[in-house]
């Protein structure tokens, strides 16, 4: 049996592998260029953007020659607000990899000259580019230069009007921004480096800033734990800081209650919430095992690539081009005909929706290898238990994400009760109802969905004994692997019953509701409320 030792070593390895997941992609978000997107850089974006906007408008309200006479007029057309805050965002993309200043600059005045261009094209077709951004949401697209070519070529086909800025224009408005960061902020420096032959100006992070993102990434590095359950009982909250996990850290980060603000937090402090407590204590004492038969089977969909009930494990790729590609036709010498263009705009647009789905493929992929790596850490212990808190609102909810009661289908499916309980007289009645509705079959009077699962009963009975070959009699399911559990359960009590025993006798694992359904969780939104006089939510 596993000891408090045991479970402060296993929330020791939460720390570190959440901490070594979030430095690295904290590196790979800044070697593609993305790190404008880091948790310290949207914290510095925070702490500098309006004293850097303050210091645009003192520029702009300076008339007459000098080095920033040229690209006054050009950031005339923007709001400062944007203008800095573009300026900043291109400067954290290129904070850690010491890029070249001029080719900073020059991706700054692009995406400036965008922002003019863009605006201006929204308000000149406001549904045509409202349809495309709704197309980029729609493919979770982020890549700048993608977005960059799609709205340039739509612009181009409804003829805006635009004149398009030289790049020497690009880098001089680029530049006068940088200057204003340089002289505004310790945030970077100017570096003369070399490149072969060449001299090279570099922007890089100063001392202090390097010292401020490595102080920044040690304390958040300990907040993104992989929160797992529990392989003792959790500690029982006894008030909103003392309870669930053992270690300080993990504690400190995972409180009873999520709060919204300092003031929901001082309401709850001040309240008797005793109630609430044991409410979630009582989901905390449940534990919790992994249903081994339901886990074999999720392994081999997953290594043969069968996609039921889970994405693809195999990469999607869109059917061959069916024209010569641009090296082609450049070696070639070859300009397509009308015939092979009209191929090759169909071919994009189902390449595109593959695109589309692969993107949707590799999040859901993440998801089920995450739960499939943490069934098999736990399927080793007999028993687990959750860490559950509350939001502001007092929904429960349990710590661990994915991989728990309120997770996919896939991971419900995987999860039992550690101690199940006899079905007595109605459990079976209940039983045969949660298979009907699991497969689908749930808008029909509760004895119609009997009437279903009996008349299935061979069905059930192959599919239990063989899931993969008859994975053709459950794969369309609307919920595969909890129905998938709830049959196995099915087929065990019915050959208890064809030894002579009573249904009733079957000891049954499955978190079943009286309406045959699989949510057992209750809300307690109500009673946080009336802990705190209804204040606590608002």
């Amino acid at each position: 049996m596993p000891s408090i030792e045991d479970q402060l070593a296993l929330e020791q390895d939460m720390q570190d592998r959440g901490a070594s997941t979030y430095i690295k992609n904290q590196r790979k978000a800044e070697e593609k260029g993305r790190g404008s997107e880091l948790d310290y850089s949207r914290r510095l974006m925070q702490d500098y953007l309006q004293p850097m906007i303050e210091a645009l408008e003192r520029q702009q309200m300076k008339r007459g020659p000098g080095k920033f006479g040229t690209a006054r007029k050009m950031l005339e057309r923007i709001d400062p607000a944007k203008a800095m805050f573009i300026a900043l965002k291109g400067l954290f993309n290129a904070f850690t990899i010491e890029e070249p200043v001029a080719s900073t600059a020059a991706r700054i005045g692009r995406m400036v000259e965008d922002e003019i261009r863009f605006t201006r094209f929204q308000d000149l077709y406001t549904d045509y580019y409202d349809t495309i951004i709704k197309d980029f949401k729609r493919k979770g697209t982020k890549d700048y230069r993608y977005m960059h070519r799609v709205l340039t070529h739509s612009a181009n086909n409804q003829e805006d009007g635009w004149l398009v800025w030289a790049q020497r224009e690009r880098i001089d408005v680029g530049m006068r921004l940088l200057d204003i960061i340089l002289t505004e902020s310790d945030l970077v420096d100017k570096h003369t480096g070399y490149k072969g032959n060449k001299t090279e100006v570099l922007l890089i992070p100063t001392d202090a800033a390097k010292q401020w993102i490595d102080k920044h990434e040690a304390h958040n590095s300990v907040m993104f734990a992989e929160r797992g359950p529990c392989i003792i009982e959790p500690d029982m909250w006894t008030s909103i800081y003392q309870g669930g996990y053992y270690s300080p850290i993990m504690r400190k980060n995972t409180p009873m209650v999520k709060c919204s603000g300092k003031m929901q937090q001082k309401l709850l402090e001040k309240n008797d919430l005793s109630e609430v407590q044991e409410a979630i204590n009582a989901q905390m004492r449940v534990p919790w095992a992994v249903n081994t038969r339901v886990l074999d089977v999720l392994k081999t969909v997953w290594a043969q690539d069968l996609g039921v009930g889970i994405p693809h494990s195999e990469k999607l790729l869109p059917p061959d081009c069916p024209v010569p590609t641009k090296e082609e036709l450049k070696i070639s010498g070859k300009i397509l005909n009308a015939n092979e263009l009209k191929l090759l705009d169909e071919w994009k647009k189902v390449a595109s929706e593959v695109y589309t789905m692969e993107k949707e493929r590799i999040a859901q992929a993440f998801q089920t290898t995450r739960i499939l790596k943490m069934a098999n850490q736990y399927g080793q212990y007999g028993s687990f238990w959750y860490v559950w808190y509350a939001d502001f609102r007092g929904r429960l909810y349990t710590a661990t994400a994915g991989f728990s009661p309120q997770g996919p289908d896939a991971a419900k499916g995987l999860l039992r009760f550690a101690e199940g309980k006899p079905l007595g007289d109605d459990g079976l009645y209940w039983l045969k109802i949660h298979i009907a509705n699991r497969y689908g079959f749930d808008k029909e009077d509760f004895p119609d969905r009997v009437k279903w699962t009996e008349d299935r009963q061979e069905v059930l009975l192959a599919i239990a004994s063989d899931p993969i070959a008859n994975i053709h009699h459950w794969k369309d399911a609307d919920k595969p692997y909890q129905f998938l559990a709830a049959v196995f359960e099915y087929a065990e009590c019915a050959a208890l019953v064809a030894l002579g025993y009573q249904a009733g006798d079957y000891v049954s694992r499955l978190p079943i509701g009286l309406d045959g359904s699989c949510n057992g969780l209750q809300n307690f939104s109500a009673m946080l409320r009336d802990e705190v006089g209804g204040r606590a939510t608002n």
